[in-house]
């Protein structure tokens, strides 16, 4: 590269010719730490690994971008999609949102696409492209959770939610740009989707889920901005949900452990 050009504005080139690259942050995997200590489980497992690469590809992998949105004027592939970009905010602003959320409800998504100018009908078939990709990898992300053991459905959803969810408080830590950042779900999302997911995982220990219910949404206000508040909710998080899972009658602790994953 050359001398005096930082990576930085390089990546920036990138992003305003739109190549579909990932800019910002952390790479993926570099969330998985924190992923596995959110659920006291071994990082280092192969099952663990493996499962947390699905869900590292399900929020970070940019190939549908390219494949299914970004124009291509050499084949017209596309085509009826030209004039969206994700612009400044990146590959964030696809499945950024909480897990299982409605991506109508991802402001910098929305943004965009009213910025493109859809007709009715293209706009329809774009929320319909978007849509059924969050399926496909909300399924391969429930199948990934089954091979923890999880074969309920509502805890299936409960777990991978705060997978996923945590992998997006970190990249909120980690913003670079307001961009970057306004293209995470913010904290305040994240509180309500995590509070419903401790709501289905103790839906029989409800002393459990609501004190880590009222435990996160104190962590959440301890600080004066969003990666302040972010950070607090993953520190929260890995100190007191590892815990939990063992309390009540401790049948995630027995499902983790019977799966051969819980962390020494």
């Amino acid at each position: 590269m050359c001398s005096g050009f930082s990576k930085q504005n390089f990546c920036l080139l990138l992003v305003v010719f739109g190549l579909p690259v990932c800019v910002a942050g952390m790479p993926a995997a570099q969330h998985e730490p924190d992923m596995a200590a959110v659920l006291g489980i071994d990082g280092t497992s192969p099952k663990v690994k493996s499962c947390l690469g699905v869900f590292s590809k399900a929020l970070d992998n940019t190939s549908f971008y390219g494949r299914e949105i970004k124009y291509d004027g050499a084949t017209g592939r596309n085509k009826q999609f030209r004039a969206f970009t994700w612009g400044l905010y990146t590959h964030r602003l696809f499945f950024h949102w909480p897990f299982d959320a409605d991506p109508h409800s991802h402001t910098a998504l929305s943004e965009q696409v009213e910025k493109a100018e859809f007709t009715l009908e293209v706009k329809t078939i774009f929320w319909g492209v978007v849509l059924a990709e969050q399926g496909r990898r909300n399924r391969a992300m429930l199948v990934a959770v089954e091979n923890l053991g999880y074969y309920s459905r509502t805890w299936k959803a409960a777990i991978a939610a705060i997978i996923y969810d945590t992998h997006l408080l970190g990249d909120v830590v980690e913003s670079s740009t307001e961009k970057t950042r306004l293209a995470v779900a913010n904290t305040g999302q994240l509180n309500r989707n995590l509070a419903k997911a401790f709501r289905g995982l103790f839906s029989k220990d409800h002393d459990v889920s609501q004190r880590l219910i009222k435990g996160l949404g104190k962590a959440r206000t301890s600080a004066p901005d969003e990666k302040g508040r972010a950070q607090a909710m993953l520190d929260y998080l890995k100190a007191s949900v590892p815990q939990a899972l063992r309390e009540g009658s401790g049948v995630h602790y027995k499902i983790l452990s019977k799966s051969g994953v819980v962390r020494k």
